[in-house]
């Protein structure tokens, strides 16, 4: 938030940008409450409730949004109440959450202000770089684009970020408490779970980046009433950004549970750097298009960095050979390739290859890529699955 402000105390904006900014600085108070209830929910094991808060929180902004527009209001209010209906349902959560968690009520949970501040500014800082090197192209294209070519670009992001909130779950919310533990005790289970949470992170950010790709600007049409050649030109190297982050969420989240924080922000301040310099320069002269390749860039260098530090401190690796690696990025990239040429035909005949791409990856990677190790893991996950379900139902 203080980036945000400083940011529009040196450029000059009108007063409607900033009375925009303003309120979703306000919705930025979400992320922090939604993380603490989550958190106690991971300790308790109740992933369900985990899963339907941040769908119910996602999907009431995406309700207002659309409300907001389908009822022609003004810009203000299609910002404001999509955020106003998110931080009220995330309020409730809170309450309901905190009460049900008894985290009021249990004495000594709060640490002492020296060891919080000690801990505390690691993640503070992570999150800051994130901010940077996700958002600073937006920032930078504001102030050198013209207002539609921004506001084409900020709304083939949107749809960026929300495929991106799936990397977000599985591991910020699902996988951290278990990681923690596995580092101190199980350092087997963890590396297994690493090289397995890498192949299916990366195989699913291909479908999803393969389903951008094909899709993409019949969503933004369908659901902004926007229609750009720009798009074409922005939604793939967007598509590419979002496999790139799928993937590099695998390593970075064993460099945040093995007790390698630091190294992570290091990694993420080079990247911020990087990813700054390369949009003052590219933005001016490409525009959009600029700041998506950027994104796209800066998700690559996160995950050849990830990936090369955390080799150097743990040895963990994706397979055993390199050769391995080599041909399952190939398959990875032939997916995506397969969805682009695919992206003149008609929308049924597109639906069609994104089913076909989809299950003959799975397949692929079950059969192919997956050890025998990590497949047992998986049947095991859906074996528990089952058997809570019928407990439930009983």
């Amino acid at each position: 938030m203080t980036f945000i402000l400083v940011w529009m105390s040196i450029v000059s904006y009108d007063s409607l940008v900033r009375k925009i900014v303003a309120i979703q600085c306000v919705g930025l108070v979400r992320t922090p409450l939604l993380t603490l209830v989550t958190a106690g929910l991971q300790l308790k094991g109740e992933y369900g409730r985990i899963a339907f808060w941040n769908f119910s929180t996602t999907l009431v902004q995406w309700a207002g949004t659309l409300g907001s527009m389908a009822a022609g209001w003004s810009v203000l209010l299609l910002t404001a109440i999509p955020i106003a209906l998110s931080m009220a349902l995330v309020l409730v959560m809170t309450v309901t959450e905190g009460r049900r968690l008894s985290v009021h009520e249990q004495p000594g949970l709060a640490p002492d202000l020296s060891s919080f501040l000690r801990e505390s500014w690691k993640f503070g800082t992570a999150g800051t770089m994130y901010q940077i090197y996700h958002k600073g192209g937006s920032a930078i294209l504001s102030a050198a684009r013209p207002p539609i070519e921004v506001g084409h670009y900020s709304v083939a992001m949107r749809m960026a970020e929300m495929a991106n909130v799936i990397p977000g779950i599985v591991f910020n919310q699902i996988l951290y408490p278990k990681y923690f533990r596995w580092s101190q005790q199980q350092r087997e289970r963890f590396q297994t779970f690493y090289s397995l949470t890498a192949k299916l992170m990366l195989v699913l950010g291909a479908n999803v980046g393969a389903f951008m790709i094909m899709f993409g600007r019949d969503l933004v049409r369908f659901l902004f009433g926007m229609d750009d050649a720009m798009f074409s030109l922005m939604i793939p190297a967007l598509a590419i950004g979002v496999m790139l982050h799928f993937w590099a969420a695998a390593p970075g989240a064993v460099l945040t549970t093995d007790g390698y924080v630091g190294r992570k922000i290091w990694i993420q301040g080079f990247t911020a750097t990087v990813s700054l310099l390369l949009n003052s320069l590219l933005i001016p002269v490409f525009g959009a298009a600029g700041a998506a390749g950027v994104f796209a860039l800066s998700q690559l260098l996160l995950g050849v960095l990830y990936t090369r530090e955390l080799i150097l401190r743990t040895g963990f690796m994706l397979f055993d050979v390199r050769w391995k690696s080599i041909t399952f990025f190939g398959f990875v990239i032939v997916m995506v390739l397969a969805s682009s040429i695919s992206a003149s035909l008609c929308w049924i005949w597109r639906g069609v290859v994104q089913i076909v791409v989809g299950i003959i990856s799975l397949l692929s990677v079950w059969v192919s890529w997956l050890t025998k190790v990590e497949r047992s893991e998986i049947t095991g996950f859906l074996s528990r699955s089952r058997s809570r379900s019928r407990s439930s139902l009983l």
